[in-house]
C-alpha cells in the first residue's frame, strides 16, 4: 500500500519462491505466508504457491515455533478474507493447532491473539471440531 510501484514485482517473485519452497523450513514457510498476506498477493497467482507451501508445512509441522504457528493462522485468515485460495492449508492447520497446544506455555499473548484471529477468520471454512482435542 505504501509503495504501489513495487506491487507489479510480486507476480514475478512467485516462481522464484516456488523454486526454493521444497527446501523451506517452518520459519521460512510462515514468513512467506505472512508476506503474501501483507502484500495482498493476487489470488490467481498464488494457488500453486499455496499448494507447495501447504505440502511443505505438513512435512515441517513439528518444527513450527509458536510464532510461526501464529503467523500461519493469521496469514491464512487474512488471505481467506481477501478471497485467496487457502484450501491447501485446511488440512495442515489442525495439525499446527495440535503443535500450538503442545507449545501453549511458551506462546506470547500476541501469538495467541494472532492464532485466534486467524481461526476466527477461517471459522466458516474449517470445522471447529478440527481444532478440538
Amino acid at each position: 500500500k505504501q509503495m504501489p510501484q513495487l506491487k507489479p514485482l510480486i507476480p514475478e517473485l512467485i516462481p522464484m519462491i516456488q523454486l526454493v519452497a521444497k527446501d523451506m523450513v517452518a520459519q521460512a514457510i510462515s514468513n512467506v505466508m505472512w508476506a503474501c498476506a501483507r502484500c495482498e498477493i493476487d489470488s490467481g497467482a498464488s494457488e500453486s504457491l499455496f499448494e507447495m507451501l501447504a505440502e511443505r508445512a505438513f512435512m515441517e509441522a513439528d518444527a513450527f515455533t509458536e510464532q510461526a504457528i501464529a503467523n500461519m493462522f493469521w496469514a491464512s485468515g487474512k488471505l481467506h478474507r481477501r478471497g485467496a485460495p487457502v484450501s491447501p492449508f485446511l488440512d495442515v492447520l489442525p495439525i499446527l493447532s495440535e503443535v500450538a497446544v503442545q507449545q501453549a506455555d511458551a506462546m506470547t499473548a500476541q501469538a495467541i491473539a494472532n492464532t485466534l484471529w486467524g481461526i476466527t477468520d477461517l471459522r466458516h471454512v474449517v470445522s471447529t471440531s478440527a481444532f478440538e482435542r
